[in-house]
């Protein structure tokens, strides 16, 4: 087998392996394709309610970058310094669940602060 032939064998399997990976993904809803970066509103829109939905918050850190002003020497004028600082700022998570019944998987769906982050297959619905 030549090396030029394996080489696009492996190339296809990656391929094949990648469209199976558990993270963010797409699924059908009626017409429309649902995939990460819409907001709740839209998949509504599209999808109708769910059949579970829950909601946390979620605290995390953030690094931001701050400007504070200062005295260079005393007495002396203003000077503007930027700063990096760690925030815990909190993340609205809700997780939506769409049942389509017993021949299509159902979908979990995971926003955070309103968008739409992660589609994970559940296995077939009821």
């Amino acid at each position: 087998m030549s090396a030029s032939l394996t080489l696009g064998r492996l190339t296809a399997l990656l391929a094949l392996l990648g469209a199976f990976h558990g993270g963010a993904q797409a699924f059908r809803c009626n017409a429309f394709v649902i995939d990460p970066g819409l907001r709740k509103a839209e998949v509504l829109g599209k999808c109708g309610s769910p059949f579970t939905q829950d909601q946390r918050t979620e605290y995390r850190l953030q690094r931001v970058r701050e400007t504070v002003w200062g005295r260079g020497s005393p007495g002396g004028p203003p000077v503007q310094t930027a700063v990096e600082v760690e925030r815990q700022v909190p993340v609205v998570i809700d997780e939506w669940v769409y049942n389509f019944g017993p021949q299509q998987f159902m979908q979990a769906l995971r926003f955070e602060n309103g968008t739409l982050v992660d589609v994970r297959d559940l296995g077939y619905g009821h």
